[in-house]
C-alpha cells in the first residue's frame, strides 16, 4: 500500500472501531434498561398483590361487622310481629306508622299513634 491510502485506512479503522463500541455501549445500555424495567415490573407486581390483599382483609372484617350488627339486630327484634299493610294505623301507644311503598315513603303518611 502506499503512504497515500495510509490516511484513509487508518481513519476507516478507527471509525469501525468506534462504530463497534458506540454499539457495545448501545447494547449495555439497553440490556441495563431491560433489567431495571423487569425489577420495576416485578416490584410493582408484588406491591399491587399486597394491596389486594389489604383490600380482601378490608372487606373479610367489613363483612364480619356488618354479620355481627345483623346478629345484633336479629337479637334484638326477636320475638317482635312484623306486619306489611297498605295503610299506615298507629295504635296509640307512642307507635309510629309510616305508609309508603317499600323501602320510601314518597307519597306516604305519617301516622303518629298519640
Amino acid at each position: 500500500m502506499s503512504c497515500e491510502n495510509c490516511g484513509a485506512v487508518h481513519s476507516a479503522t478507527d471509525r469501525i472501531e468506534n462504530d463497534k463500541k458506540i454499539h457495545e455501549r448501545k447494547k449495555l445500555f439497553t440490556v441495563c434498561i431491560t433489567i431495571l424495567l423487569g425489577i420495576a415490573i416485578v416490584c410493582g407486581t408484588v406491591l399491587a398483590c399486597f394491596t389486594v390483599k389489604a383490600q380482601q382483609e378490608t372487606i373479610i372484617e367489613q363483612q364480619y361487622a356488618l354479620n355481627m350488627q345483623y346478629s345484633s339486630l336479629m337479637e334484638y327484634v326477636k320475638g317482635c310481629e312484623i306486619t306489611v299493610t297498605d295503610e299506615a294505623s298507629a295504635d296509640g301507644d307512642g307507635s309510629i306508622a309510616v305508609a309508603g311503598d317499600g323501602n320510601t315513603t314518597a307519597g306516604g303518611d305519617i301516622v303518629n299513634g298519640e
